[in-house]
């Protein structure tokens, strides 16, 4: 049914409007279980950061544009880590680190062990 609907001014052809209200009613809830599960997903994640210092912080700052999966990827230097908020700032928009943020997210950082990516 769907396949044969096409969109024509303002209507879908080749279905009722209780088919189409149907329809946006399935694609509501299979958005709502997606959404249900990212958010389940970056909570188990979350759990995998060992309890330092500053993982708080982390949390707040970071996983607000990405899930911890690069965090626990790799082991970085402090510098390294450094020089990749200092990239993300530029590059990707990160917004300015409050007060002593940046202090307290690189302590936390520089303390994590290694991690394989495929272990996640």
């Amino acid at each position: 049914m769907l396949a044969r609907a096409t969109y024509k001014r303002g209507k879908v052809k080749g279905m009722s409007n209780r088919q189409l209200v149907q329809f946006l009613i399935f694609l509501g809830g299979l958005f709502s279980v997606f959404t249900l599960w990212q958010m389940q997903r970056k909570s188990d994640l979350i759990k995998k950061l060992p309890d330092h210092p500053g993982k708080e912080t982390l949390v707040k700052r970071c996983t607000s544009c990405h899930d911890v999966s690069p965090i626990l990827a790799k082991k970085l230097t402090r510098e390294q880590w450094d020089k990749t908020i200092l990239w993300m700032q530029k590059m990707q928009g990160m917004p300015p680190l409050d007060g002593d943020e940046k202090q307290v997210i690189l302590d936390y950082l520089s303390r994590l062990p290694g991690k394989d990516a495929n272990s996640l």
